[in-house]
């Protein structure tokens, strides 16, 4: 059972100045009665915000978020999971040129986890003991390089460890480096007029198996996806779309931790939509 409440305001102070901020209680009960067990928490988490409206169209900004959680089950431990407390905080700039239509965005972000859930090496996870720290950088752009032609493109640097007595480990399962570009034509004339084509490429580098598994913190490889799509709207309410992730079928492991585990294999995914 949860119950929570909150309080959020964001406001414009002298023109150029973005503020936000937010309060939120939750009053969460976990009940296990073939156990007979009971976890019972409540936390109050807070949020913040500031930007600043430069000219040229550049935008610094400052971020501060928690968020809380209270994972239901039990453990692998047979035991209820202890709470999901994260803190994070970001720093970076929203550009919004004036010779391109479009924003780019530079971010530094740091964010800690207490109470993770872990796999505890033999199939089950556990709420872990040891603090999570993530930090990174983030960079992604979404511009229109004509009235027709879009182009997104998104990287994320990822340093994620667990803090433990005997010193920081890697975190499994998660890469350093991840990368993603797409871009798409719209057809506005012509006999291809609705039509819309798609491509996208996404990387994911590199990451590592867990500490005290089989192959304890070997590298597991990184791997480069093929995306297609292609969407036709027949009116203003009409539309059909048709979306392939994984092109060539390839059969990869996308990541590790006591167990390995294959990525997605080719999807094809079709709709047809109406909006009222």
């Amino acid at each position: 059972r949860q119950l929570g409440f909150y309080i959020q305001n964001n406001a414009r102070l002298v023109e150029k100045f973005v503020v936000g901020f937010g309060v939120r209680h939750d009053r969460a009960q976990n009940d296990e009665y073939t156990r007979a067990q009971s976890v019972k928490k409540n936390h109050t988490s807070y949020s913040a915000s500031f930007m600043y409206e430069a000219p040229f169209g550049i935008n610094p900004y400052f971020s501060y978020s928690e968020a809380f959680r209270l994972p239901v089950g039990l453990s692998g431990n047979d035991v209820l999971y202890d709470p999901n407390i994260t803190k994070q905080y970001e720093v970076g700039v929203k550009y919004l040129p004036t010779w391109l239509d479009g924003v780019i965005t530079v971010a530094g972000f740091q964010a800690k986890d207490k109470g993770a859930l872990i796999g505890n090496g033999i199939g089950a996870t556990v709420s872990s003991t040891d603090p999570v720290k993530r930090k990174g950088l983030e960079l992604q752009a979404d511009v229109y390089l004509t009235e027709n032609w879009n182009l997104g493109l998104a990287y994320t640097y990822l340093k994620a460890v667990t803090q433990t007595s005997t010193g920081d480990v890697r975190k499994e399962l998660l890469p350093k480096h991840t990368l993603a570009t797409k871009t798409s034509y719209t057809f506005n004339s012509g006999a291809l007029n609705g039509l819309t084509l798609g491509a996208g490429v996404r990387y994911v580098g590199s990451s590592v198996t867990a500490q005290g598994s089989l192959y304890s913190g070997a590298k597991v490889p990184s791997v480069t996806l093929v995306d297609l799509m292609a969407r036709y709207d027949f009116n203003k309410n009409w539309s059909t779309q048709i979306n392939v992730e994984n092109l060539g079928d390839r059969r990869y492991v996308s990541a590790c931790d006591y167990y390995c585990y294959y990525g997605a294999g080719r999807n094809i995914n079709a709709q047809v939509s109406y909006k009222f």
